[in-house]
């Protein structure tokens, strides 16, 4: 029969575990409140930020800044007071030109000496007279853009809490002229990256050892021999690298708004920016169609063109209303990862965290007005004689359009529109394009007889805030 069993020795227990890889071995946070309330975690300043701007599309091949062997630099690339000079500089060496200075290599033309030691090129200057070209029409209403989706954590969110997924909606507010519209996206792309950060060993080892000597009723030398020894170990050790996951993205087109949904992974911090190339549509602004100069035909071997055989290729081109910024309602729905407990190792499976959502909304620019006026440039005509007034000279295609029309006259740099004046103080011109496209001054064709002008280049946003003038600007 057996005996009460006893005891001779406790068990010993030991338990050893190696820690994961640590943020930090203590943290005191400031102000000394542990666990925001999710109505603070969702107020300032615990919100996170989110800007949508754009800037416009790239072209597909972009040329390099500086000028390559036996090429110049664009005219653009000198500042609204480096082109001004430059103009006034050509003129007055155009005018002290021979007529012929371009006719053979041993005679060049003062101007395109300047121009050469330079490196300035421009697509107006001597040309041949085929005639006037054809006006073609082109719709500038649909601008492409790259617009920029950014998302920022909150300056008080603490090591470990993140955005666990969002979505951006930019909805475009509506103008007098009327509605906006994002259309055809053609590219979405994040800015995040795999960077691997470190890797994370955790080792868990559990022990058990312990010698029981049950009394079996026989004799203490015996007993000794009757000790039996046991042990038990569990060893477990998980390895995981930290790094910047693959992040989903969504972007999606309705209604002419647009959505872009981000959702994050574990160790995944999906704040950043998101880029999406698009076309933004204005609705069009009547007064501002213009023909925009593409090419100049105004001299041949240096002499001026008379204005049955001086043409300019023009573009009939319809315009976005540019009277104020481009505005977006941008709205972000969001899901905040917040740690209550176990922020202080990088191993997620050890945190107690809560997940708040909430959502934000505020008007942001979208296009800044002067990106949407862009690069025009036009001619002012002073009368010289009685009461002196500016006015901005138009044009009427003699074939499409009424004799009462009158549409701007918008160049792309100012070198080129002081060529077009140098022709116009030279030639003495009133129609241009073998009489197919009428120059009006306050709507009546300029007159040089009667009323002498002085003619002079000037940018069309300027001239358009400025007060006075017998051509009120739209």
């Amino acid at each position: 029969m057996l005996r009460k069993f006893g005891v001779l020795a406790l068990l010993a227990l030991a338990a050893c575990q190696t820690a994961p890889e640590r943020r930090w071995e203590e943290a005191r946070f400031y102000p000394l409140k542990s666990h925001p309330t999710d109505a603070e975690l969702t107020a300032a300043p615990y919100q996170p930020g989110v800007t949508v701007t754009s800037y416009a599309t790239p072209p597909d091949v972009v040329a390099a800044t500086a000028p390559a062997s036996g090429k110049g630099a664009s005219i653009k690339d000198l500042s609204d007071h480096g082109q001004g000079d430059l103009v006034k500089s050509l003129a007055t060496l155009i005018a002290a030109d021979a007529a012929d200075c371009a006719a053979d290599e041993k005679t060049p033309c003062k101007y395109q000496t300047l121009l050469k030691a330079l490196g300035v090129s421009s697509a107006a200057g001597a040309g041949g007279d085929s005639g006037p070209p054809a006006i073609a029409y082109v719709d500038a209403t649909a601008l492409k853009r790259v617009v920029v989706v950014n998302v920022l954590n909150a300056a008080d969110w603490r090591p470990g809490d993140r955005l666990a997924q969002y979505t951006v909606d930019a909805t475009p507010v509506a103008t007098q002229d009327g509605k906006i519209q994002f259309t055809n996206f053609t590219i979405a792309q994040t800015q995040s990256t795999n960077d691997k950060l470190g890797s994370v060993v955790q080792t868990t080892q559990f022990s058990l050892t312990g010698n029981v000597s049950p009394t079996l009723g026989v004799s203490a030398a015996a007993a000794g021999t009757a000790q039996v020894a046991a042990a038990y170990s569990n060893n477990k050790a998980v390895s995981s690298d930290i790094t910047q996951a693959f992040i989903p993205l969504n972007v999606n087109l309705q209604g002419g708004d647009l959505f872009v949904q981000r959702r994050g992974d574990a160790i995944t911090d999906i704040s950043g920016n998101t880029l999406i190339a698009l076309t933004v549509v204005l609705p069009k602004d009547s007064e501002e169609t213009a023909l925009v100069v593409t090419k100049e035909t105004l001299f041949k071997a240096g002499a001026v063109l008379p204005a049955e055989k001086a043409s300019l290729a023009v573009n009939f081109t319809d315009f976005a209303s540019d009277k104020t910024d481009v505005m977006a309602t941008v709205a972000l729905d969001y899901q905040l990862r917040h740690i209550l407990s176990g922020g202080s190792t990088y191993t997620e499976g050890d945190d107690s965290v809560s997940f708040v959502r909430a959502n934000i909304q505020s008007p942001q620019v979208l296009i800044p007005q002067a990106e949407i006026i862009g690069e025009k440039w036009i001619v002012l005509a002073t009368q010289t004689t009685g009461g002196r007034q500016t006015c901005e000279l138009k044009v009427t295609p003699k074939l499409l359009f009424s004799p009462g029309d009158a549409f701007h006259l918008y160049f792309s740099n100012a070198l080129d529109a002081g060529y077009f004046v140098g022709w116009l103080n030279a030639a003495k011109g009133t129609e241009i394009n073998a009489g197919q496209l009428i120059l009006k001054i306050n709507g009546q064709p300029v007159n040089w007889k009667t009323s002498p002008q002085t003619f002079r280049v000037a940018n069309r946003a300027i001239w358009r805030d400025a007060v006075g003038g017998c051509d009120q600007p739209n």
